[in-house]
């Protein structure tokens, strides 16, 4: 029981970590919103393709992969060690969402992947008791919560228009399935959440 313990904790504290460097991605929609789309992308790409580079070097060179590790820390999970890690379905998630949709739509978007998602996995880690597959209700519910506080937060703090709220609210729910369900429908929730939330949206504006 001691060493399942042990081995819990562990766990427990690699997730917090995992979640602190996810949480940081926080910095991408914020930059996005102050500097041109042009520069962004640009930026982007150069610092996502170094990173592709490294994620596909790091499974056949140890060098690359401790070099990575002594600098993140043991933040790859164990079913990465052969596909690319989470960070590069994350950034391939950013540079589709802000090239094919509306600029606060993938700000919105990319906010709700950062905050949301981490909440999620720390709160489903600490009481998921209601498994569904590999995840949770209670993640679920904690991913829709925060993202209530990030959607009103945009509407009425930012100004974002009144008919922004109901529309996010909406494509909220949608990510909320979307993350809850990802690993049944083999995307990865970095890739999935961007995605399924900014479509939500644009066929919700094309609508009214």
């Amino acid at each position: 029981m001691e060493k399942f313990t042990n081995h819990l904790k562990v766990f427990e504290h690699r997730e917090v970590r995992r979640k602190v460097i996810h949480l940081s991605s926080i910095f991408i929609p914020l930059i996005f919103s102050y500097v041109s789309f042009t520069s962004f992308i640009i930026l982007f790409c150069i610092i996502f393709g170094g990173w592709v580079f490294l994620d596909r070097q790091r499974r056949s060179k140890p060098q690359i992969e401790a070099l990575l590790q002594r600098f993140l820390g043991d933040v790859f999970r164990p079913e990465e060690a052969h596909s690319y890690s989470g960070a590069t379905y994350l950034g391939l998630g950013v540079l589709l969402t802000t090239v094919f949709f509306e600029h606060k739509t993938a700000v919105m978007a990319l906010t709700i992947l950062a905050v949301c998602d981490s909440v999620a996995s720390l709160v489903g880690a600490k009481y998921g008791h209601i498994k569904i597959g590999n995840k949770s209700l209670e993640g679920a519910l904690g991913f829709f919560v925060s993202g209530l506080v990030v959607v009103c937060l945009f509407v009425w703090g930012f100004g974002y228009k009144a008919i922004f709220l109901w529309e996010n609210i909406f494509a909220l729910a949608m990510a909320t399935f979307a993350e809850l369900y990802s690993e049944r429908l083999k995307i990865n929730d970095n890739l999935l959440i961007p995605l399924v939330f900014s479509l939500a949206v644009a066929l919700l504006e094309s609508a009214v």
